[in-house]
């Protein structure tokens, strides 16, 4: 009995190589009903002429837990049939929508609302786009339906707004599983909306692995005020182990001011932070 299927062909629209790419469209879905026992599904493919298909067959699969969607070019109405269907799939642990686009606003928020329904998920990582970014509050409201979340990967859709959501989220007990929270390329963060995070956020006592890094044209000067407020915060975290917030151009203050917490810091012998870029070249750095 099968259990775990993976189509990967990130190339062509052909994803069943050897059939003719015009019968492409109903072989995947047809193949995937035959299996109801399937637990892993993995789909990675440039284009995916048939998505709502394939999506209808997997509903079928009552025991799937790993779902990993890479597919670079989904219509909205691929979109919106997703978030329909996302309220079959309660046995999923594992939901990866790495390098997915939804800019349907629309469809975004039917997918917010149908995160709710995924309440054995431990791992999430989200799509982005646009649509993404209007309804990432909502996303972010639908956690406390979430509590067996341990990673989090909510990269390039965040604004000072959602993510202050995600702070008290947080710091009503809703996120108190979390191991890892990964809020990487977040460049419409400013300065202001990090130090309302820091001070916010509490209340995730298992969190070993954070990361807030930007991107490396768009770094981030923090005022003191805003490293204070993420000293204090990481001081409350007592299993953090490795922070990674490349981008951020912190100085030799705002170092000592974290090195005197990390002495005092219960995982100070193994915490990390990484804030330095590696270039293979020497910086040349003109005034």
């Amino acid at each position: 009995m099968l259990e775990k299927l993976s189509i990967n062909n990130k190339t062509t629209a052909n994803v069943l190589p050897g059939w003719p790419q015009h019968s492409q469209s109903p072989l995947p879905a047809w193949f995937v009903q035959h299996f109801p026992k399937l637990a892993v599904f993995h789909l990675k493919c440039h284009i995916f002429p048939a998505f709502k298909d394939l999506l209808t067959a997997l509903t079928v699969c009552k025991s799937l837990q790993e779902i990993v969607f890479q597919i670079q070019c989904l219509s909205d109405a691929d979109t919106c049939a997703f978030a329909s269907v996302l309220p079959h799939f309660s046995a999923v642990k594992i939901l990866d929508m790495n390098n997915m686009f939804f800019e349907s606003k629309e469809g975004a928020e039917d997918f917010a609302k149908a995160l709710q329904s995924l309440n054995q998920l431990e791992f999430l990582r989200l799509p982005m786009g646009s649509g993404i970014t209007a309804a990432a509050s909502s996303i972010v409201h639908q956690f406390p339906h979430l509590p067996h979340l341990k990673v989090l990967i909510f990269n390039f859709c965040l604004t000072d707004d959602s993510l202050l959501e995600l702070a008290k989220v947080a710091r009503d007990g809703f996120l108190c599983t979390l191991q890892q929270l990964d809020l990487n390329g977040n460049s419409k963060i400013t300065d202001s909306g990090w130090k309302d995070f820091f001070l916010t956020v509490n209340n995730m006592p298992k969190l070993k692995e954070f990361e807030a890094g930007r991107p490396y044209c768009n770094n981030l000067k923090p005022n003191p005020q805003t490293v204070r407020a993420f000293v204090q915060c990481v001081s409350k975290l007592h299993n953090l182990v490795v922070i990674s917030m490349l981008g951020w151009l912190l100085d030799a203050e705002d170092l000592r001011m974290f090195e005197e917490m990390k002495q005092q810091h219960p995982q100070s012998k193994r915490m990390r932070l990484i804030w330095q870029w590696l270039l293979p070249f020497p910086a040349n750095i003109t005034e």
